[in-house]
This record gives C-alpha cells, sequence and structure tokens, in this order.
C-alpha cells in the first residue's frame, strides 16, 4: 500500500499492527477505515477539545460569504463529528448560530430541515439583498 511511503515511526507500527484490519482508506463503517482509525490514535484530547470549540465559535464574518462560511463549518464538523452521529437538527441549529445575524431569522422562519436547504435558502435570501 503506498501509504507506508508517508508513515513514520509510532505511526509506521500503528500501520504493521493493524494492516489486516483496513479494507479502505476512509468510509462509512470507521471500524475497517485506515484514515479515522489513524486519527483516532494519534489524536490528543487537548487537540478534539480545540477543534470542538472552533465548531462551536464558528461564525460567518461580516465580509464572508455564505459559501466560505459553510466550507468551515462542514470542515470543523467533519472534525468533531466523522461519523455523522449528531442529529441534523443540532447541526442544523449550530449552523444557523453562526450565520449572518441579518439573514438568521429569513431563514429559520423558512423551516429547512436539511443543512443543505438551509445553505440554500441562505444564498437566495443573501442574493435577493443585493438585489435591492
Amino acid at each position: 500500500m503506498l501509504v507506508e511511503a508517508y508513515l513514520k515511526r509510532a505511526a509506521i507500527d500503528f500501520y504493521e499492527e493493524n494492516r489486516g484490519i483496513f479494507t479502505q482508506w476512509t468510509g462509512r463503517i470507521a471500524s475497517f477505515n485506515f484514515k479515522e482509525r489513524l486519527i483516532k490514535k494519534f489524536t490528543s484530547t487537548a487537540t478534539k477539545d480545540t477543534w470542538y470549540v472552533d465548531y462551536l465559535n464558528c461564525n460567518q464574518g461580516l465580509t464572508e460569504t455564505i459559501e466560505g462560511y459553510t466550507n468551515q463549518f462542514k470542515k470543523l464538523f467533519k472534525q468533531v463529528d466523522p461519523n455523522v452521529t449528531t442529529p441534523v437538527a443540532n447541526v442544523i441549529c449550530q449552523y444557523m448560530v453562526g450565520i449572518n445575524p441579518s439573514i438568521a431569522p429569513l431563514v429559520y422562519v423558512r423551516g429547512p430541515v436539511t443543512l443543505q436547504a438551509v445553505v440554500d435558502i441562505a444564498k437566495s435570501i443573501k442574493a435577493g439583498f443585493r438585489i435591492i
């Protein structure tokens, strides 16, 4: 496997000890994929705590686009919940907390039930503001 060429010391030992378990680089079944097991093995609690704080404090800057905020939010969410076990309603709520306060109520009243719906609504509202 090509991955061996990029690993060093403890990581190569971890790979060698577990190589028969890994069936994929990444995927839905975390116990069989290399990426999630490697992260779990070598990521400290302090690092995970930092990721979670960053996730909770993620918000759209004054001049930041919806796309920019969404990309940052999804990246942080993937770090704190790689297996996507958080209920969708909670993810939507956290996203809404960080969105531009001038459009958040307008998005909320539309009642979106998926994160993608929230993003799409926010984009259309923002586009409408540019027209005015």
